[in-house]
């Protein structure tokens, strides 16, 4: 990763200047792969990919203003990281590569991100989000409706590319190629700053870390980490956290890498205490766990997947009970993995009866869940699958998902979009607790 500062007003940049890229021409052939943008907690990490090696500049600029950075990109291989930081607080800017001399230049797609607010600003913000994308259902219509719409993040709770047939670097490059070549993905990454959660099919279907190849695995995440916005290198973790000023902040969990089944760890005891710790600590006014699998108890007619918290009691009890008996508030739960959309309590009675989990999407999944389709068809059903005291919405049609978490009101709207219509077939205020 290449670390760039940039100047937020340019001494040479006359008063009034807009920077303007798309008068050069746009090079799908060169950048294959398209652009995404990173967080960071004072500006962005651009990502983009390079079908041949050549020398690329970096350009950023202010939204309708001027250009602050044109730097040339030192770096070798196909993937390109770059950190630019110390941009303004809470600003809007664009970014975009370029090959060649300014006569014949070609460029990248345009890419957009949002600088996160002063660590003291309390503001609405609003986050896309999405899970399960399977080829067998390109083009991903959802995530076309998700660009359409007006966000400030995007997040992927997990099952971003299915590379369960990949076993090597080659394959699991051409299976990363084929999903981020995808026209919704096409059209949405490069528009805002991009959170990745990391589930199974990144690396293989159900996989345990202890009984993967080595070879395959270190394979696997060095093709992960090359092909998403995240900064570090395989061995890293991967759990962190981000800040949008005091309105969220956002905790990233691992419940892959880090999984030890035989010892009844969902996670690592540092991540775990890491988490406990962070949301406790947490000055923001929502707390927002962003995690691949559900974390709420699901009725006893539901399958009994051992992939879920449930399937790890201590630790499940550790995190909700640090949350209940500590006397947190607006701690939300969003997750994917289950391919549907669905709003529900945590539990059906109890202090964890005011906690709500979100499942977002679901985004493309190869099996929509049955489940929703199953309890329209015969209601008699419904109270078994869903019960009215935990379930809030449901739904297995594909979705654009968003989130918009106001602090002043101390609400949170979620909203399911008709990607075919652009319709919203969810739009509700929730508070913590209530629905």
């Amino acid at each position: 990763t290449v670390a760039l500062k940039a100047c937020a007003s340019p001494s040479e940049e006359p008063p009034g200047v807009i920077y303007d890229p798309s008068a050069l021409t746009e090079d799908l052939e060169l950048f294959d792969l398209g652009v995404q943008s990173g967080l960071t907690a004072t500006g962005a990490l651009l990502w983009t990919h390079r079908s041949t090696a050549a020398p690329l500049q970096v350009r950023v600029w202010l939204e309708g203003g001027p250009l602050i950075l044109d730097a040339l990109v030192e770096t070798e291989g196909a993937f390109v990281k770059v950190a630019v930081e110390e941009l303004s607080p809470g600003a809007r800017y664009g970014y975009v590569f370029v090959h060649g001399s300014e006569e014949d230049a070609a460029r990248s797609p345009i890419g957009a991100f949002r600088v996160p607010p002063a660590p003291d600003e309390l503001e609405p913000f609003t986050l896309a989000a999405s899970a399960c994308t399977h080829p067998s259902r390109m083009p991903f219509v959802a995530l076309e409706e998700t660009a359409r719409q007006e966000f400030d993040l995007f997040c992927h709770l997990g099952d971003i590319s299915y590379n369960d047939d990949a076993t090597d670097r080659a394959s699991y490059d051409e299976a990363w190629a084929l999903t981020l070549g995808d026209p919704g993905y096409r059209a949405l990454l490069p528009r805002a700053a991009f959170i990745p959660v990391v589930d199974d099919h990144e690396i293989a279907d159900n996989f345990v870390v202890t009984e993967l190849p080595a070879e395959q695995l270190a394979d696997g995440l060095a093709a992960l980490y090359d092909h998403l916005p995240i900064d570090g290198s395989p061995g890293d973790s991967l759990w962190t956290s981000h800040r949008w000023g005091l309105t969220a902040e956002l905790f990233v969990l691992d419940g892959r890498l880090e999984r030890r089944r035989d010892e009844g760890l969902y996670m690592s005891e540092a991540q775990l205490s890491w988490l406990i710790d962070g949301l406790q600590s947490s000055p923001c006014h929502f707390k927002i766990v962003l995690n691949a699998v559900p974390i709420a108890e699901l009725p006893p007619a539901w399958p009994a997947f051992t992939d879920r918290w449930e399937a790890f009691a201590s630790q499940r009890d550790a995190v909700l009970d640090a949350v209940t008996e500590g006397g947190l508030t607006n701690v939300w739960f969003l997750t994917g993995d289950l391919h549907a959309g669905l709003v529900h309590r945590i539990e059906r009675s109890g202090p964890r009866a005011a906690l709500l989990e979100v499942m977002v999407g679901p985004g493309g999944p190869r099996t929509l869940n049955p489940l929703p389709t199953l309890v329209e068809q015969v209601p008699a059903e419904a109270e078994s699958y869903f019960p009215s005291d935990q379930f809030i919405y449901r739904s297995d049609a594909l979705a654009a998902s968003l989130l918009t978490f106001d602090p002043i009101e101390d609400r949170v709207r979620v909203r399911f979009i008709d990607p075919d219509t652009g319709e919203a077939r969810y739009d509700a205020l929730l508070k913590d607790g209530l629905s």
